[in-house]
Parts: C-alpha cells; sequence; structure tokens
C-alpha cells in the first residue's frame, strides 16, 4: 500500500462523451448559467421599456436592411424587395429603356412654364402639347413595363408565384417610376441586357 502520491507526466485522457441516439448531443448548462441567459433576454416589465424595445429592434433592423441594399446582400433584404421574383421583377425593369421616371421631373419644368404663359391663350396651348406628349410617352410606357412583366413572370413561373402576380408588377411599376441611378437595391443588369 502506498501512502505518497505518484507523480505522471502522461495526461489525462479526455473523458468520453457518449451520445444516445435521440439526445441534444451537449451536456445540459447549469442551472445558474441558464438564470444568468434568461436575465440578459428578459421581457420588459413595463409599457415604456417595450415601447423602447421596440424602437431599438425596429432602428437595428432596418440598419441591417440599409447595409444589405447598399452592399447587395439579397439574404438580408428588407421584405419589400426580398425573394427571387421581386429580383426577376428588377433585373426586366431594369434591362429596358424607359420614361417612366421622366414624369415628375419634366412637370416641375412644364408646370411652372403653363403658369406664367397662362395669360397668354396661345403660348397655353402650344406648352399643352408637350404635356400631353409627355403624358401619352408616360402612360404607353406604364403598359408597356406592365405587358413585359406579365409575359416574364407567367414564362419563368408558369404555376404561379409565391406573391400575387399583380402585387409584383406594381412593385416592377414603381421601380420603373424611379430614375436609374436612384433605384434601390442598385440594378445587377445593364440596359440592353438579356433578362
Amino acid at each position: 500500500m502506498k501512502l505518497r502520491r505518484t507523480t505522471s507526466t502522461d495526461k489525462p485522457a479526455a473523458p468520453v462523451v457518449v451520445v444516445k441516439p435521440g439526445g441534444k448531443g451537449r451536456p445540459t448548462p447549469k442551472r445558474t448559467d441558464a438564470q444568468k441567459r434568461r436575465a440578459t433576454t428578459a421581457a420588459p416589465t413595463d409599457r415604456k421599456q417595450a415601447m423602447r424595445k421596440a424602437r431599438e429592434d425596429a432602428k437595428a433592423r432596418r440598419g441591417t436592411y440599409a447595409l444589405a441594399v447598399a452592399s447587395g446582400d439579397e439574404r438580408n433584404y428588407p421584405p419589400m424587395h426580398a425573394g427571387k421574383e421581386r429580383a426577376l421583377v428588377r433585373d426586366v425593369v431594369d434591362s429596358r429603356r424607359s420614361f417612366g421616371w421622366l414624369g415628375i421631373p419634366s412637370m416641375f419644368v412644364l408646370l411652372p412654364l403653363l403658369l406664367i404663359a397662362s395669360s397668354s391663350p396661345v403660348l397655353s396651348a402650344l406648352l399643352n402639347i408637350p404635356i400631353l406628349a409627355l403624358v401619352g410617352l408616360i402612360g404607353w410606357d406604364y403598359f408597356a413595363v406592365r405587358r413585359r412583366l406579365k409575359a416574364v413572370l407567367a414564362e419563368r413561373y408558369p404555376t404561379g408565384t409565391k406573391e400575387s402576380t399583380r402585387i409584383l408588377v406594381l412593385y416592377g411599376v414603381s421601380r420603373n417610376n424611379t430614375f436609374p441611378t436612384r433605384r434601390k437595391p442598385k440594378p445587377r443588369v445593364a440596359v440592353g441586357d438579356p433578362v
């Protein structure tokens, strides 16, 4: 019988973890660790705290969405831009030459001229011609992009899309009416590229 401690240079063997089928594959956490974790993610106790937390969460979400849209990270796009169908709609709109975005800037120029020329019936009649031509061009562009989007969506998704085709077409029309360099997310295709 030995009464003294023997020293060994061998490292003790790592404990063998037996994973039973259907188990979680890791040891159960200590109660104190679980309580600490719950304390940091505790629900707010009053309405002010709940509102503050909701605002902070929304602000963090908006920041994540803004970074994703600016960098082109499609996995973190906001719901408004997320999805394969919406990416296809963006590509279709960005690949065509459009006139829808001309509407608002042109009206800022033509309407003041029309107000200035309102004292002269001849000038008013002459200024009505470009305004009507512009309205006709924008209307034609609206129907053209609408028809093109419906055709592409029906071709690519013959069994239907997750979202309503009407909603996707409205998304495309609103993008079509935005100035090309101000579109968010940035275009992935150039004008004239096949989609």
